[in-house]
């Protein structure tokens, strides 16, 4: 019977194609390829509105902290998203770093699911 690996990771639209690489062609690891397939696809507020019904608050929350506090059941890409600015723009989530010279470049953030299957 052969077992599938799935992880989701969050990570920046600009930050995918880096993952993909190391997940498919080069790793960290050598020039092994650790994932076979990678998938990704944007958040949005469905998936938010979905988190917050799942999940209730009972204090009023900025939709940043609800982001924040939705992003911490995830695997970050990177820690320092952790830090950055979010917003939801024409329902998509988006984030932007939080530094003053990257300060208003805003990337939609997403989910990437990557799997492997072992024999």
């Amino acid at each position: 019977m052969k077992k599938t690996v799935i992880r989701s990771i969050v990570v920046a639209e600009r930050d995918f194609p880096t993952l993909t690489k190391k997940a498919l062609v080069k790793s960290d690891y050598g020039n092994k390829k650790l994932y076979d397939t990678v998938d990704f696809r944007l958040l949005t507020e469905q998936d938010l509105m979905i988190e917050l019904l799942k999940n209730p608050t009972k204090d009023s929350m900025t939709l940043e902290g609800q982001i924040r506090r939705w992003l911490k059941r995830y695997h970050l890409y990177r820690q320092d998203y952790q830090y950055w600015f979010y917003r939801k723009q024409d329902r998509i989530i988006r984030i932007s770093p939080n530094t003053h010279k990257n300060k208003y470049r805003w990337d939609n953030l997403g989910i990437a699911t990557l799997t492997k299957t072992f024999s």
